[in-house]
């Protein structure tokens, strides 16, 4: 099972940002999964696997855009686990939504690399629905410590 999200046409590059993995999970247990993007052709993959609070995590992430997705101000942002993937959503007009993306490899972290996608705002709420689907999460959370500051609202 896929979920992706897709560059909108008003970007300035082509390409998508994918999670797959083999099998449905079900349940607050442990989620893996393959995070791809792609730009322009070069294509770039890492192994995420996380403990169901980060699981959770990256379900609301994904759910507040879909729920917000005609706009937000300042900076949504998501990061796995182990830092493998780091996810900064911005969408100021309510219109297509700019998202900065960092992967890392473990087990050193030393390789890394970084690039920008433009996705399409209108796909985000049905594309927040996939993710429940292929995260097999009644719905997500986003946790937060003490002192947590919120970095976006929406607008």
């Amino acid at each position: 099972m896929e979920v992706i999200f897709r560059t909108a046409p008003s970007s300035s590059s082509f390409g998508f940002l994918r999670f797959s993995t083999k099998r449905v999970h079900h349940g607050a247990g442990d989620f893996k999964c393959l995070a791809t993007v792609d730009v322009d052709g070069e294509e770039y993959a890492v192994d995420l696997d996380m403990i169901g609070p980060y699981r959770d995590d990256m379900l609301g992430f994904f759910e507040d855009m879909g729920r917000y997705w005609r706009g937000w101000s300042g900076v949504m942002s998501w990061e796995s686990e182990f830092a493998e993937l780091s996810l900064d959503a911005r969408n100021p007009s309510g219109g297509d939504v700019a998202v900065d993306v960092l992967m890392r490899w473990p087990p050193r972290y030393e390789s890394d690399w970084s690039g920008s996608l433009v996705l399409r705002a209108d796909e985000l709420p049905s594309a927040a629905e996939a993710m429940r689907k292929l995260m097999g999460g009644e719905s997500g959370g986003r946790f937060r410590g003490p002192g947590w500051p919120r970095t976006w609202e929406p607008l």
